[in-house]
Parts: structure tokens; sequence; C-alpha cells
């Protein structure tokens, strides 16, 4: 019971700032093109069927992660601001406990 875990908001809600950012990132990263780019480059081979096809999974990953990484960045934010009103709601309870016994919260 001597155990204590402490967590910070601020780092909660930086943690969900960078994934965000990361998520945009991805975002704007043009992925398909760079596999079409590759396809034309290489008419009629095996190869550039092999590009195309990349194009189109490479994308739907990728849009996949941003997808994936946004709700993070969500949840990562709605934990922070669980945390936040726990942390006043507690705060309230130990001040109206306090007045009534007559002490003071440390």
């Amino acid at each position: 019971m001597g155990d204590r875990v402490e967590i910070d908001g601020g780092d909660v809600r930086d943690a969900a700032r960078q994934a965000d950012q990361g998520a945009e990132a991805v975002a704007a990263v043009p992925h398909h093109r760079e596999a079409t780019s590759l396809a034309a480059a290489l008419p009629g081979s095996t190869s550039a069927a092999s590009a195309r096809r990349l194009s189109s999974v490479w994308s739907a990953a990728a849009e996949a992660w941003v997808a994936d990484a946004r709700a993070y960045a969500q949840n990562l934010q709605a934990s922070a601001d669980a945390l936040a009103a726990t942390d006043q709601r507690s705060g309230a309870s130990l001040s109206r406990l306090t007045s009534r016994l007559g002490s003071t919260p440390r």
C-alpha cells in the first residue's frame, strides 16, 4: 500500500500533441505518388505492376496509421482531462472534509 503513482497531466497532454503532430506529418507525405512514379519509370515490367499495387497498399496503410495516431492523441487528451477533473474533485472533497474536522489540508 506504500507504492505511489503520480501522473503529470501536462506530460500526457504533451504526448497527445506529439502523437497528433506525428499523424499530421505522415498525412502530409504523398506516399502513393512515389510508388506511382516508380511504376511509370518501369513501363511494362513486373516491377511496375508491383509498384502500382504498392501505391494503393502504402496509401491505405498510411491512412490507417494516421487515423490510429489521431485516435490515440484524442484518447490521451481525454485521459489528461479526466485526470484534471479527478484531481479537482479530490481536492474539493479534501477541503470539505478538513473544514468539517477543523484542520487544514497538507
